[in-house]
């Protein structure tokens, strides 16, 4: 291959009947990132340049991984999310821009200096609490999931970043929880009914656990039931609660949000437009 700028052409023609091209561009754009450490503009610079050795094999290796749908995130091993880089594989969900905005929505309402509790609620990759304690050093996090190997993902990524969050192995369904006077509850539950799948793309349902994205059909709530029960047993007077939600069921999370006796409740939209979050207060 004589330049980047001809790698990048080789590339998309490879994947041009799996992938739109907007799409393309994102994953080649990744793929320098990670092993040149380039932005766009360094490969503008560079693009009438010899590309290495290197990642020529490496361009080689991923395509046919590719072309099975595979994500790119996993292909490269990690992911970057609200500044940080994150180990990601099989047994976590890729954190998706709409998590980070929720975590956004929380920077937004504390202060830099805050020294409040924070606990996320089937935590995953760790990436919310993670997050919160990069831009919020004194916040106490804790990160509780049902996932054995999720949480080994989450003990990974806050070692490798320095941050101490405090991750434990907890099935909110089937013990009680563990902590009492949180300040703060998050949580991006399963929240994706099961008939939704045919739906959804391979590289979501052939790649990313399903116990993290799906719940029946006759019970989509069951995770913001419980959840938000559990929060008037251990949250603090005035404390707070934040989900990510379907978009389909603002109202319904509102009414029973409402309905446990939560108050200053607010929906907030994704840059999407889509209706996303959900804040309340205890």
């Amino acid at each position: 291959m004589e330049t980047y700028n001809a790698l990048k052409i080789v590339f998309s023609k490879a994947l041009k009947d799996v992938y739109p091209s907007n799409e393309l561009d994102r994953i080649f754009f990744l793929i320098l990132q990670e092993k040149l450490g380039w932005k766009k503009i360094d490969f503008i610079l560079n693009r009438n340049n010899s590309p290495n050795t290197e990642l020529l094999q490496f361009i080689d290796k991923v395509i046919p991984e590719l072309k099975n749908n595979k994500p790119i995130q996993h292909i490269l091993g990690c992911v970057s999310f609200y500044d940080l880089e994150l180990k990601v594989n099989k047994d976590v969900l890729i954190p998706r821009p709409e998590t980070e905005e929720l975590v956004a929505k929380i920077i937004s309402e504390i202060s830099y200096n805050s020294s409040l509790s924070v606990l996320d609620i089937g935590t995953g990759s760790g990436c919310i609490p993670l997050a919160l304690k990069h831009q919020s050093p004194n916040l106490v996090c804790s990160g509780i999931d049902v996932s054995i190997a999720a949480l080994s993902v989450a003990k990974e990524n806050a070692n490798k970043l320095g941050l101490d969050v405090d991750f434990r192995q907890q099935d909110v369904f089937k013990s009680s929880l563990k902590f009492n006077s949180i300040d703060i509850i998050v949580s991006n539950p399963p929240y994706i009914p099961k008939k939704e799948i045919a739906s959804m793309s391979s590289n979501v349902v052939d790649y990313e656990p399903h116990s993290a994205l799906f719940v029946e059909d006759d019970n989509p709530l069951m995770f913001y039931i419980h959840i938000a029960t559990i929060g008037r047993n251990v949250l603090k007077d005035n404390g707070k609660i934040y989900f990510e939600i379907h978009e389909n069921y603002a109202d319904q999370v509102v009414n029973l949000l409402s309905n446990l006796n939560y108050s200053n409740i607010s929906i907030f939209k994704d840059l999407q437009g889509k209706n996303r979050m959900i804040r309340a207060s205890k």
